[in-house]
């Protein structure tokens, strides 16, 4: 077998241990002299292995220094919140570009799926978003948007990292503008609220939400119907108007 040859077999070694979703299989390929950051029918093998879901494999690639500077990678790694989290913070530390990835619309399927991604992880990844500039205020529309229940430890991780907890949420299509004690209490959390309040949220922060008029947060929870939030609220000197 000559060079040109052995070097096709190693590919297809690899090519093979991939498709297996092996990491077993990939490391021996790889130590067998296959190179993880040669191009296998004209993409690289981590791009291979991401593309099809090949999750495993594509964590072994890493451990051997593979890398791909596509610009979907992390997208199709985080597969709209059901692929694989560990994964995209391994690409995202190992030097991965974030540039497409780092968007509303995945973070608001971050939050959005805490039964598939743990706090611990959706903390983890929202940390990389601020190491790598992205607005921390931001976060409050994320919240606003996300269909579940927002879980206390992301509330103190960004108040702990400033996030501004009086912030203007506006909408430049709407025209409307929320406050973040008014995003909270929108979604019926009392013990959120109370904790926005105990850090410093005005209680009577107006907003313009999509009623006919400006609001207060007590006038929002009575809009709302939310009887027990709007005493709580009158009891704690919140205004009506």
């Amino acid at each position: 077998m000559n060079l040109v040859e052995k070097k096709k077999q190693l590919e297809n070694n690899l090519y093979d241990a991939i498709m297996e979703n092996s990491s077993s299989q990939v490391s021996s390929a790889i130590k067998a002299g296959a190179d993880p950051n040669e191009n296998i029918k004209e993409k690289s093998p981590l791009y291979w292995a991401i593309a099809l879901k090949k999750f495993n494999a594509a964590k072994e690639l890493l451990t051997h220094n593979a890398m791909d500077n596509d610009k979907t990678l992390i997208s199709k790694a985080f597969n709209g919140a059901s692929g694989d989290i560990n994964l995209v913070l391994m690409l995202i530390r190992k030097g991965a570009n974030i540039t497409e990835f780092m968007n509303d619309v995945n973070l608001i399927l971050l939050l959005s799926h805490s039964k598939i991604i743990n706090t611990d992880k959706q903390l983890e990844l929202m940390q990389e978003f601020l190491n790598h500039g992205y607005n921390i205020n931001n976060f409050w529309k994320i919240i606003h948007k996300a269909r579940t229940k927002i879980q206390k430890q992301i509330i103190e991780f960004l108040i702990k990292n400033g996030i501004d907890v009086n912030y203007k949420v506006e909408s430049i299509r709407s025209g409307q503008y929320w406050s973040p004690l008014v995003i909270l209490i929108d979604k019926n959390d009392m013990e959120l609220v109370k904790y926005l309040l105990a850090h410093g949220a005005d209680i009577n922060q107006k907003v313009k939400t999509g009623y006919p008029k400006i609001l207060t947060p007590l006038s929002y929870a009575l809009q709302r119907g939310l009887t027990p939030m709007a005493e709580f609220l009158l009891q704690h000197g919140a205004k009506a108007d």
